[in-house]
């Protein structure tokens, strides 16, 4: 295939949860091959840690530095990365550091996150009940980098509400916005 997606989990939320499990299938129906990349030994309890935080940050861009090194990314016509939480910052600086082309899509993403993306370059969602970031900041952030951010009144990191209706239209208008923005 000459399309590749590589999904960037976050510390908890695994490739087998919903955005990722069904952002891979949307790709992968796309003509995508698919990438999962899996952060293993991270330390625990990292809420507002930052000495924690930037840890994990650092082995997760390791991890997935020694998982993509066999990729030509050359090879590929088109190459997103699918990045959750955490995932979104070491996709932005993988992506910043290698030449790979890469458009985004970012799920709950970290203020800092995207203050390394390349402008214009991906689609982020974000909850307004996300203790992780906050909506002004990251909206504005977002602004300045020309990066499409769709708002998700009342949903957490997971971007659920805890109402299952609720949730699964979430998720709807969530994989409906990726398949646009994936071209399939």
């Amino acid at each position: 295939m000459d399309k590749l997606a590589v999904l960037f989990p976050g510390i908890g939320y695994t490739n087998d949860r919903p955005l990722l499990y069904y952002s891979a299938y949307v790709a992968r129906h796309a003509g995508y091959d698919v990438k999962k990349l899996e952060f293993s030994g991270l330390p625990d309890g990292v809420f507002n840690d930052e000495k924690k935080i930037m840890q994990c940050f650092e082995m997760s861009l390791n991890q997935a530095t020694q998982a993509l090194s066999d990729i030509d990314f050359s090879q590929y016509v088109d190459v997103i990365f699918i990045s959750k939480s955490l995932g979104t910052a070491v996709a932005a600086v993988y992506a910043s550091k290698h030449d790979t082309g890469a458009r985004h899509i970012w799920y709950t993403p970290l203020d800092k996150s995207l203050s390394l993306a390349k402008p214009g370059t991906g689609i982020a969602f974000h909850g307004t009940s996300d203790p992780w970031a906050d909506t002004s900041v990251l909206s504005g952030i977002c602004e300045k980098r020309n990066i499409p951010l769709h708002i998700i009144e009342n949903a957490n990191h997971s971007l659920e509400t805890g109402d299952l209706a609720t949730d699964l239209t979430i998720l709807d208008n969530i994989l409906s916005s990726i398949t646009d923005f994936i071209g399939y």
